[in-house]
């Protein structure tokens, strides 16, 4: 059986062109393939705003290293191929918005700004997630007392 085959821990994330297979094809370094992966199912994810979390730590952290070398080239297709590489991958995964432009930003980078592109991206994701409702618990249900029984 073939990895593509199997998912370990259910098929939630299964995918007609896995995320892996895109990173291989583009020639993508590891922390940005990690960072385009919490990207990729964030809105699949158990926890989507702990996964685009994750991917601003990895962006930062490529950050980091452009300050001690700058992106190395090491067998990578032209441009064009990434471009519809990463178009098919996120044709094939529903990836829209923004973060399709950070899977762009980070496939492509060339600049620390393209990387803060994509930071910024992924913070405006984050930003559109919805708050969750604070629950009642023995420390805060006598303030929510108070707030009803004030108005």
């Amino acid at each position: 059986m073939a990895a593509n085959d199997r998912q370990v821990g259910g098929n939630h994330y299964k995918s007609p062109y896995e995320h892996w297979d895109w990173v291989l094809k583009i020639g993508m370094g590891y922390l940005e393939g990690v960072a385009t992966k919490y990207i990729a199912r964030w809105d699949k994810a158990p926890k989507p705003l702990q996964d685009l979390q994750k991917s601003g730590h990895y962006i930062e952290k490529t950050l980091e290293q452009i300050a001690v070398a700058q992106r190395q080239y090491i067998l990578r297709p032209d441009r064009h191929v990434i471009v519809a590489e990463t178009e098919r991958f996120a044709a094939a995964n529903g990836i829209t918005g923004e973060a399709y432009s950070a899977l762009t930003s980070l496939a492509l980078w060339c600049e620390a700004s393209d990387l803060q592109s994509a930071r910024a991206a992924v913070d405006r994701l984050i930003a559109s997630i919805p708050a969750k409702p604070v629950p009642l618990e023995d420390s805060n249900k006598h303030a929510e007392r108070t707030d009803r029984n004030n108005t």
